[in-house]
């Protein structure tokens, strides 16, 4: 005859599960904590963590702990997007908070078989500008980093009149000839 799975958990088990959560995930710990035999502590224990009931318990456990630390949390999320010092810090942690209110950005994928030639100009007018605003905050960041330095004797030369404006996109591709480069 088989064994029955219990849905009900024991003193013993529920100690466990308790202390496995509040432990960090320690087994061994847990078990000993639970009152389980110093010399049978860890096999105990994975005996216990292959019981589904007591999994169940265990994931009862650490979704009420979260619950309970979800608005600290929350909190923190928009310290940092409000203070932190670094900008890829508080921009990863506003996009965090975004796609946690259900305003994630849409993926949009492009199909090169079904493109027309105005979708062509149209991306490469869209790649155009974007290419503008990355070479102009490379400029803004050379430049920032240039006064932070405090120092443009040393070689650093704040004039721009030498810089390159980037080609456009796709003006070195020869549309009559596939493949052909001029």
């Amino acid at each position: 005859m088989a064994r029955q799975p219990r849905s009900k958990l024991s003193q013993q088990e529920e100690a466990f599960c308790i202390a496995f959560v509040t432990n960090n995930g320690k087994r061994k710990d847990a078990a000993l904590e639970a009152g389980y035999a110093e010399s049978a502590a860890g096999v105990s224990a994975s005996r216990l963590l292959q019981r589904q009931h007591v999994l169940d318990r265990i994931q009862q456990l650490n979704q009420a702990q979260f619950r309970a630390l979800g608005p600290g949390l929350l909190a923190g999320m928009v310290k940092l997007a409000e203070k932190a010092k670094s900008e890829k810090v508080r921009h990863d942690s506003l996009k965090d908070l975004l796609d946690r209110a259900g305003y994630k950005p849409i993926e949009q994928v492009l199909n090169l078989e079904s493109t027309t030639s105005e979708d062509v100009s149209l991306l490469r007018e869209r790649a155009q500008k974007l290419l503008l605003a990355i070479d102009k905050k490379e400029q803004q960041i050379n430049q920032d980093q240039v006064n932070k330095d405090g120092d443009t004797s040393e070689g650093v030369s704040n004039d721009t009149t030498h810089t390159s404006k980037p080609k456009p996109v796709g003006d070195d591709i020869d549309e009559g000839t596939p493949g052909s480069v001029h």
